[in-house]
């Protein structure tokens, strides 16, 4: 997803909840930002002070990076393509889905420390991870064959130099596999893209708002109203209601 779910669709989301504004935008601003931290450098300011920046992403997710495993672990899969962690053997358990025994864990971690200095900042970034599980779904943050797909039908398209690249790595270099959604393009990330792409022979078409963005804004109103009942310092929780009330008119602002 971009800026409109993970920064403005967040905010609202939580306001709907019933958080606090000044809460609500520290929510939002930390989702957000998960996207925005492309750096690692330290940085010294002119008190003295020193903070070392965290990378959590990067300034766009190539089709083809140079494979570095510790980029998968510390910013693919634990930010933007969390394993499902089911599965028969491994392959099936890097895979991301929207549910997952992974994203339950981490929903009773965050309600739980909610109270903590930092509980909010961690909440914002869950959020982020949570909704990059509905739209990056059946993709993997990881350098895997399953991620080479062929895109049918798209609003985004790869370009020519990517898809030349695609079809030489099949060829000559097949240990130079893909991560994420690249060969995808940015169509997961489309709140209003309706696409196809086929996998192994098998097509797989998708509408994003109605079986992936509708259904995250459902799922994250209800962990907020959760998190909110556990953490009233940051707000009453409202109820379902409050969402049916605001839906259309969210719908229609990600159809932009």
């Amino acid at each position: 997803m971009q800026i409109d779910f993970h920064h403005t669709a967040v905010y609202v989301l939580c306001r709907l909840a019933g958080m606090e504004s000044v809460y609500a935008e520290k929510a939002a601003y930390a989702s957000q930002f998960v996207d925005d931290a492309v750096y690692n450098h330290a940085l010294k300011f002119t008190d003295g002070s020193i903070f070392h920046q965290t990378r959590t992403a990067h300034h766009q997710l190539a089709l083809f990076r140079v494979i570095d495993v510790n980029d998968a672990f510390n910013v693919w899969l634990p930010f933007h393509f969390l394993p499902a962690g089911k599965g028969e053997n491994n392959e099936e358990r890097l895979i991301t889905r929207a549910v997952s025994e992974s994203l339950e864990y981490l929903k009773k971690m965050v309600i739980a420390s909610g109270g903590e200095a930092h509980g909010l900042h961690w909440l914002g970034i869950f959020l982020h991870l949570y909704a990059d599980a509905f739209s990056h779904q059946d993709f993997k943050g990881f350098y895997d064959e399953y991620n080479r797909v062929d895109l049918v039908e798209a609003v985004d398209k790869v370009p020519w130099k990517d898809r030349f690249l695609n079809w030489l790595s099949r060829l000559f270099a097949p240990a130079l596999a893909p991560i994420g959604h690249g060969c995808a393009a940015k169509n997961p990330d489309i709140p209003y893209a309706v696409w196809s792409y086929r996998r192994k022979g098998r097509e797989i078409r998708v509408d994003n708002l109605q079986e992936r963005y509708i259904p995250a804004l459902e799922a994250i109103f209800l962990f907020l109203l959760e998190f909110l009942k556990e953490n009233s310092q940051y707000g009453r929780a409202t109820s379902l209601e409050m969402l049916e009330k605001n839906k259309e008119k969210m719908i229609e602002l990600l159809k932009v």
